[in-house]
């Protein structure tokens, strides 16, 4: 990572996704990019780290569909104590799978897999600096 790396930060990052060697490339390329990362297997899993973290949680990072907690479940329930912190929903599912799970394939704040590592990064960074 180099200063002018338009796509670094140093805010806090949860990622929760259920794939393991998925979870480890996103955590790996976020810190590469200067992001502190938080990982969690499941949903349950990023609401435990979220209680147990004492700074901000800037960003949730979630599959859509993982065992256990649903991806909305823990947004909502994470927003219920940390109202800033924002939401990238990531899946490698269907449109009418990912509808289902009461989400839009549509806008800056969902990535489909697979993705490369600038599209992770890019769509990092944008829903980030998006306006709330």
């Amino acid at each position: 990572m180099s200063d002018t790396d338009p796509w670094s930060g140093k805010e806090t990052v949860l990622v929760a996704e259920d794939e393991t060697p998925v979870r480890e490339l996103i955590c790996d390329v976020l810190r590469l990019h200067g992001y502190t990362v938080l990982e969690a297997r499941n949903g349950e899993e990023a609401l435990q780290i979220a209680e147990r973290h004492q700074g901000l949680i800037h960003l949730l990072v979630v599959d859509v569909v993982m065992s256990g907690l649903t991806a909305s479940s823990v947004v909502q329930q994470l927003a219920a104590d940390r109202p800033s912190t924002k939401a990238l929903y990531i899946s490698g599912y269907t449109d009418e799978l990912v509808r289902q799970h009461g989400l839009l394939r549509s806008g800056k704040n969902f990535l489909q897999k697979p993705f490369t590592v600038d599209a992770l990064a890019r769509t990092v960074r944008e829903v980030l600096d998006a306006a709330s």
